[in-house]
């Protein structure tokens, strides 16, 4: 979250009071209470981002009329290769070391997606996003950072009708209560100091020398702050939107207790793999019958829309290729008459369950750091398990 706390909240009761003092049946103005209390939120955080973003909404909004009744690969490609331009430029200018003028575009990475789905949308199904609903949907302050990444049909102004809830209410707040826990205390002060202790670059230590124990120790601690930090993100915003009476999918469902890694992939960052998997993953099968490259073209484009770096390719090169061995095996004979024997007999399925989500989690923990490593010296030193 880039405002303070505190600056947050208070924006946010005021516009909770001004919200529910309309009528329920004034969706519209509901709706665009909404938008302009988003707008300032944005603007708080970064002016050109807010700029950019409202352009976007419009822009594509404009483009779904134009798609819905009248489909054209050339347009829709267009719109979405601007997309894509915007992201790659918010992703690359603060690498360019001064070479060009950085213009900060915070939250780009989730409205480029949510501009692409309102075009996809358009030219697939013939649905159309009018401007408030794509206002709504793009600047919702909430999500508007750090997500969750909500679709046309799940995020709009028809989400503003709903009547007052107290039972909602309260669990609104807790979730924030317990959102702001997590990023201000539990990831930064318990978890993150001990991070850096175990880190294999603080100052009292070398790469050179690091234990085993302490460098398992540091992946796995690394990999919880990046878990709790995101996780208190997505509490605070699904409790915030709960707030106006709009429910928004949940993020994350206990990812450390994943049975392998593709149930891994469908408890960590829930919307942002549904999202590739609906707008990239499938289409791209449907029209080339690719299933196992599909898998890797999605974790690859996974990887960047995290960030343009060689950490982040690697990062989607292991996941992609780890997923396909599985769905390999799984498919094959040999699978499914190792599972056929692991079934029949509860001691072996039992141990072979344990070991599954251990070493799911291991993975997990080891590739992130990967992808999270400041430099690709530091990737490779991760990669290779300190080897190098």
């Amino acid at each position: 979250m880039t405002l303070a706390p505190s600056v947050f909240l208070a924006l946010l009761a005021c516009v909770v009071c001004i919200y529910w003092a309309l009528p329920s049946r004034w969706v519209t103005a509901r709706a665009i209470v909404l938008v302009a209390a988003s707008s300032i939120v944005v603007f708080l955080i970064s002016p050109a981002a807010l700029f950019v973003a409202v352009v976007t909404a419009l822009t594509t909004s404009a483009l779904s009329y134009i798609l819905a009744s009248r489909p054209s690969r050339i347009l829709v490609w267009s719109g979405v290769a601007a997309i894509i331009a915007i992201l790659v430029y918010s992703r690359l200018t603060p690498l360019a070391a001064g070479a060009l003028t950085a213009i900060d575009l915070a939250g780009s990475a989730f409205f480029a997606l949510k501009g692409t789905a309102i075009l996809s949308d358009a030219y697939r199904f013939e649905r159309t996003t009018r401007p408030l609903d794509a206002l709504v949907l793009i600047l919702f302050f909430p999500t508007y950072e750090a997500g969750p990444i909500e679709q046309p049909g799940t995020l709009n102004a028809a989400k503003c009708e709903a009547k007052p809830d107290v039972e909602q209410l309260v669990s609104g707040v807790s979730r924030i209560l317990i959102g702001l826990a997590k990023q201000s205390y539990l990831a930064p002060v318990l978890i993150g100091g001990l991070e850096a202790q175990y880190s294999p670059w603080t100052p009292a230590s070398s790469a050179g020398d690091t234990a085993a124990d302490s460098f398992l120790l540091w992946l796995i601690l690394k990999w919880l702050v990046i878990y709790i930090m995101f996780s208190g993100y997505s509490d605070v915003a699904i409790g915030s939107a709960r707030l106006f009476g709009i429910k928004i999918r949940e993020n994350f469902n206990f990812p450390f207790l994943a049975r392998n890694l593709q149930d891994f992939w469908k408890r960590w960052h829930i919307s942002l793999i549904d999202f590739m998997s609906g707008y990239v993953y499938q289409p791209f099968v449907r029209r080339t019958g690719w299933r196992f490259r599909g898998i890797l073209v999605l974790f690859l484009l996974t990887g960047l829309w995290h960030a343009f770096n060689p950490q982040y390719l690697l990062w989607g090169l292991l996941h992609g290729t780890a997923m396909i061995a599985m769905a390999r095996w799984q498919r094959s004979e040999t699978g499914a008459e190792v599972r056929r024997r692991i079934d029949g007999a509860r001691p072996l399925a039992l141990v072979y369950g344990g070991a599954s989500r251990v070493l799911t989690l291991l993975f997990v923990v080891w590739v992130s750091a990967i992808g999270s490593s400041e430099t690709w010296e530091r990737a490779l030193f991760v990669f290779t398990l300190g080897a190098i």
